[in-house]
């Protein structure tokens, strides 16, 4: 992989609504830029080595989305076991490094109110127990989607000035092109959710990565 100037390190499991974790992206690409988000699903290319490439992005993407869906806390591997009990479990070991790292970490609600929530610290490894005590945003889906990522969008824009001159050049892009139809504005794209929930499992499930 080029040495790409990635500036938000989308964290995802694979296994938990997977269909969000696109949108994320898909989202955050919009507004910043293809060469600013990194998920690894999408940004590594066939081939690559991945484990140093993940492990150089969470550390030094200055923000990391972690996207926690229902499924987020309990899911098990093969033999039952909760996959994030294990120290080589790579949802774990990225979030582990942006912490140390001292990044922006945002934990992604992915779900309404009393389907998922941020964990207790105590349900948590030691080497996370500090994701608590970051801010989380909730992406509930139908509207809830649409009333909050804009929101974080600007909320990232301004926490972070390369991410804020990244939106700035964004915008300026859209307002030079024409709408592609009288029903697509300059600022969204149109993001099929029922494409994304049939569709993409099968292109991250084989990835090196175990997710």
């Amino acid at each position: 992989m080029p040495d790409t100037k990635h500036l938000i390190f989308v964290n995802y499991r694979g296994t938990d609504e997977i269909w969000a974790t696109e949108y994320v992206h898909a989202r955050m690409t919009e507004a910043f830029g293809a060469d600013v988000v990194f998920k690894a699903g999408n940004s590594l290319r066939p081939g690559e080595v991945y484990a140093p490439i993940l492990e150089e992005k969470a550390a030094h993407c200055p923000v990391m989305l972690v996207c926690m869906g229902p499924a987020w806390l309990g899911a098990p591997d093969a033999s039952g076991t909760r996959r994030l009990d294990s120290p080589d479990d790579w949802v774990r070991k990225e979030i582990r490094l942006a912490l140390r790292a001292g990044n922006l970490v945002v934990p992604l609600l992915i779900g309404n109110h009393g389907e998922v929530s941020v964990p207790d610290a105590d349900a948590l490894p030691p080497d996370l127990r500090d994701l608590v005590t970051h801010q989380a945003r909730r992406l509930a889906p139908g509207g809830g989607l649409d009333a909050t990522m804009p929101a974080l969008i600007e909320e990232l824009a301004e926490a972070v000035p390369e991410l804020g001159a990244c939106r700035t050049t964004r915008l300026r892009e859209k307002a030079d092109q024409r709408p592609a139809s009288p029903n697509q504005d300059a600022y969204s794209t149109v993001f099929n959710i029922d494409r994304v929930r049939g569709d993409v499992v099968g292109r991250d499930k084989n990835v090196g990565r175990q997710p």
